[in-house]
């Protein structure tokens, strides 16, 4: 193994252990949005977060993956019923990235491995004058994140 090979997959790891601590895998909804000519209930799309309140780890996210960075400001209303709370920094990618990152990341998540593999089966919609075979993936997306949304809520009750 090459350095280069064991530095990636020692930052993998790392990855993946803060994506499993300070991170989300998710489907992100919209309602009411039509997309390729087809007008749905719903438009779904994966999603992989991390988040923290020292800008350095998600920044290493988002050299290792792309996607999007900012910074998220606590509100006034939100300092004064916590005012010990903190602005906090979050990385996410949306789509075909996030099924690139969570394919990247699910060997080496311990809590999250089942929802990157659900991402990972992500079907995505085919485009061009007259898409065939819209409404089963549509169908799919639907079922997967339904399961997200189970997987994501356990321990919760």
């Amino acid at each position: 193994m090459c350095y280069t090979t064991y530095m990636l997959e020692k930052v993998l790891y790392w990855a993946a252990g803060f994506v499993d601590a300070d991170g989300s895998l998710y489907v992100w909804t919209r309602p009411g949005y039509s997309y390729m000519r087809a007008l749905r209930d719903r438009y779904y799309s994966p999603v992989v977060t991390g988040t923290n309140t020292d800008p350095g780890p998600v920044q290493l996210l988002h050299r290792l993956f792309g996607g999007q960075l900012r910074l998220n400001k606590r509100s006034a209303k939100h300092l004064k019923k916590w005012p010990n709370a903190k602005d906090y920094w979050e990385w996410k990618v949306i789509g075909t990235d996030a099924i690139a990152a969570a394919h990247w990341l699910e060997p080496m998540l311990v809590r999250k491995g089942e929802q990157a593999r659900l991402i990972q089966s992500w079907p995505m919609m085919k485009s061009g004058p007259s898409p065939q075979g819209n409404d089963a993936v549509y169908a799919r997306q639907q079922e997967l994140y339904e399961q997200l949304c189970s997987l994501n809520h356990r321990g919760r009750d």
